[in-house]
């Protein structure tokens, strides 16, 4: 049996119930959140990812954050192989925080009644994704670990320990 090519959008299905374990990401994956994009919005042609000020369901906040699938391919020289799934974590991680600090930075700007739904800008975003850092890193070791005691294991039991 042939096995299936890994692809960003296959990788991050598989990175989902990892990356949920970051509290401030459990929400965004547990939820229909996620849109694949086949291309980027005009003004920002080289975007990994992005969010808008759409409200598809009138609860006042942003409802999705954008994939955009042949960037992220291109980032990851469509490396998706089990070797290269821990950078992978990393930096889809970081890319999530990123938007959410957007989500972060647009509900604050309601309460600040300007006309720019996200006056933070992209310094906001980072500073929210900065914040969260050390909680992926961690949560990036123990996985880490666990597949590496996995994997011992195994190998005790093909060899007869």
């Amino acid at each position: 049996m042939k096995k299936q090519a890994q692809t960003f959008q296959t990788t991050f299905e598989r990175s989902r119930p990892i990356l949920s374990r970051v509290g401030e990401l459990a929400g965004i994956l547990s939820a229909n959140e996620i849109i694949y994009e086949q291309s980027s919005p005009p003004d920002k042609s080289n975007a990994l990812a992005y969010v808008t000020n759409q409200d598809e369901n009138s609860d006042g906040r942003i409802d999705k954050i954008h994939f955009v699938v042949p960037n992220l391919n291109k980032y990851f020289n469509n490396d998706f192989s089990n070797k290269a799934f821990y950078n992978f974590l990393k930096i889809v991680g970081h890319i999530l925080l990123h938007e959410k600090g957007h989500e972060v930075d647009f509900e604050r700007a309601k309460s600040m009644q300007t006309n720019d739904p996200f006056p933070g800008g992209e310094s906001a975003a980072d500073a929210y994704a900065d914040r969260y850092e050390e909680q992926l890193d961690t949560m990036i070791q123990q996985t880490q670990q666990q597949d590496l005691q996995r994997a011992a294991a195994r190998l005790k039991k093909l060899k007869g320990f």
